[in-house]
Formats: structure tokens, sequence, C-alpha cells
């Protein structure tokens, strides 16, 4: 098993893979600060391109699947790098606003990658898995909220304590963005 950064793979790459798989991980390509300097298409476009040449033109599976969170309009980038305290708490500004600063990444709009892939790739299927996610995290939530609210809560929070100390900030953020705010269920 090797870790690499996809933008700076050489040649010695190319046609090595059958397919490729993106589960989760394409609202992380983008920054805001890439979709306010007007840079996000482009390296979408790269990124497609990069997958088209590592995938072995002879195969026949020869596949790229990802699972993207669309939002529904282009919001402003430039909101998104602003705290989430310039915004009323709750609105979408506001979890925007919080989930960039704590995880980074931006959200395209539906057709934007499938346009960006044109030359590289055809969409063969497509299914919106938005209402499937809101209800698999809210689900998610109130388990959670189960498993710590009573006394047996007390072992959850001891398991969690050593990842807490080595880790404080992730920690931190995850709580804040799950449990507080709830931007991530958001």
């Amino acid at each position: 098993m090797e870790l690499q950064d996809y933008k700076h793979l050489g040649r010695e790459w190319d046609g090595r893979f059958d397919a490729v798989i993106a589960n989760g991980s394409i609202e992380h390509f983008v920054q805001p600060a890439d979709a306010a300097a007007g840079r996000d298409d482009e390296l979408y476009r790269h990124l497609f391109a990069t997958v088209h040449r590592l995938l072995d033109p002879h195969s026949r599976a020869g596949r790229f699947a990802t699972t993207v969170i669309h939002v529904p309009r282009r919001p402003d980038p430039d909101d998104w790098l602003r705290p989430p305290s310039d915004f009323p708490r709750g609105s979408a500004q506001f979890h925007f606003a919080r989930l960039a600063h704590e995880f980074g990444g931006w959200y395209p709009v539906r057709g934007q990658l499938e346009a960006c892939a044109r030359g590289y790739f055809s969409l063969v299927h497509e299914a919106d898995g938005t209402e499937d996610y809101r209800l698999t995290s809210e689900a998610w939530l109130a388990g959670v909220r189960r498993r710590l609210r009573p006394l047996r809560g007390l072992g959850v929070w001891l398991r969690a304590l050593p990842v807490a100390v080595r880790r404080p900030v992730p920690t931190a953020r995850m709580f804040r963005c799950q449990l507080g705010s709830e931007s991530w269920n958001w």
C-alpha cells in the first residue's frame, strides 16, 4: 500500500488501474480559496484527466466511481473564508463557514463535475442520495447522543480520551461540528 497525492503522480502510474473510487472525497479536492479564485473547474478537470490516464485503456472495467455532495446553487466562496461568527447561527452561511474552517473543502453544483469530466468520462449512472445521507446522519447523531448521555457514556468519553489528548484540535472540531452546531449533519 502506498500513500500518494494524486496531483503529483508520475507517468509510471499511467494505465495501472482497472478502476478508481473516490468515496466521499471529491468535496475536498477544491478548497474555498480555489473557488474564490475561480479555479474550481480547472482543479476538477485536472482530477478527471489524472484519473483517466491512470486507468488501463484495455481494461473492460475502466471506471471512475465517486460519491459527491452537491449544493443546489453556487454559494459565495468568500463567505466560506469568513469565520462562522460573522453569520447568524444556523444560517446556511454559518454552517458552510463552519464546515470550511473545520474540515476544508468545497461542494460542486449539480452538473459541474459532469461538465468538467467531458472528454475523459461519460456519466453512466447518477443517483441522488441526499435524503439517505440526511436520514443516516440524523440516525447516527441520535445514536451518539444516546450513548453519551447516560452513565455508560462515561465509558465512551474515557475511551476517547487518549485520542483527544493526542489530537485535541481535530477532536474539538469534530465535536463542535457534529454535536455542537450540527453543521456536519446539516
